[in-house]
């Protein structure tokens, strides 16, 4: 088996079918990837599409272990040599698969390889990148939209899709680290690959479409994503812990946090889920 295809999914009732349904119609050998879907213990008991596909390996978790630890759960099962990953609400284009193994297989210095995600599917003129590369600036001040339609080098594999070689992941402490639960793993992940001196190549080739809503504001991406920028700025500081603690605490989260509020209005309704952000970080540590 040359290619693992984790889907991970939690009451993906409304798209499971169509993502299962892009990842069978691949332009790639069907004997050379499989694909295995594993449910967080979905409520909507979505888990139940995937009897529809013969060939789809499911995985049920019986409780949801989020992002992080569903597709770690997925590696277990990986018989592949390269692990890709896409979300379940998420489909590919037919080259998708083709083009993420391309530069794996190029270059041995290269861990890793993500594509450009867009919103929806549209007609391609229309469609606007949600992924298309990342740089992490300081402060870790993130831009997922770096590259554009040029190929280069990533900071971070986007975790909706990508492909990784599986024998590097006990060399830089596994896939995702399940602390995160959601949002940043993938961000953690590129930062693992580079202090290993791997390379993270984005290909605008390697195509997929992400089925959200350009303006969607969640509970939860706002509370992990506050919550999950401090723990990951703690993990990889080069600072004493208890300076960088005084410093988040002072500078780096008012800081992150004006800047939030400035770019998007809907912040405001979260208040709580940002304070709450605040003291879950230390619970973390």
């Amino acid at each position: 088996m040359l290619v693992s295809i984790i889907v991970l999914n939690y009451n993906g009732k409304d798209c499971l079918d169509n993502c299962i349904k892009s990842l069978t119609k691949l332009n790639f050998p069907k004997d050379k990837y499989e694909i295995i879907v594993v449910d967080n213990n979905s409520p909507d008991e979505s888990w139940k599409i995937v009897k529809k596909f013969r060939k789809v390996k499911l995985i049920r978790s019986m409780e949801n272990t989020g992002f992080a630890g569903g597709n770690n759960i997925g590696v277990k099962h990986a018989k592949g040599k390269y692990i890709a990953l896409i979300n379940n609400d998420a489909e590919a284009d037919s080259e998708w698969l083709n083009q993420l193994l391309k530069p794996l297989e190029k270059d041995k210095s290269v861990a890793a390889s993500t594509g450009i995600v867009y919103y929806g599917k549209k007609l391609k003129k229309f469609l606007l990148p949600w992924f298309s590369g990342a740089k992490i600036y300081p402060l870790h001040f993130v831009k997922h939209n770096y590259l554009g339609e040029y190929s280069g080098y990533s900071d971070y594999p986007c975790g909706c899709s990508m492909m990784i070689k599986k024998d590097i992941l006990k060399e830089i402490g596994g896939l995702f680290d399940e602390k995160f639960f959601m949002y940043a793993e993938d961000a953690d992940l590129g930062i693992r690959l580079k202090e290993q001196n791997y390379k993270i190549v984005y290909n605008p080739h390697a195509i997929a479409y992400h089925h959200i809503d350009k303006d969607r504001l969640s509970k939860n991406e706002v509370y992990y994503s506050f919550r999950n920028r401090s723990y990951l700025m703690y993990k990889h500081t080069r600072l004493p812990k208890v300076l960088f603690l005084l410093l988040d605490f002072f500078v780096y989260y008012p800081i992150f946090t004006l800047y939030k509020a400035i770019r998007l209005k809907k912040i405001k309704y979260h208040i709580k889920d940002i304070i709450k952000a605040r003291f879950d970080f230390y619970r973390m540590l």
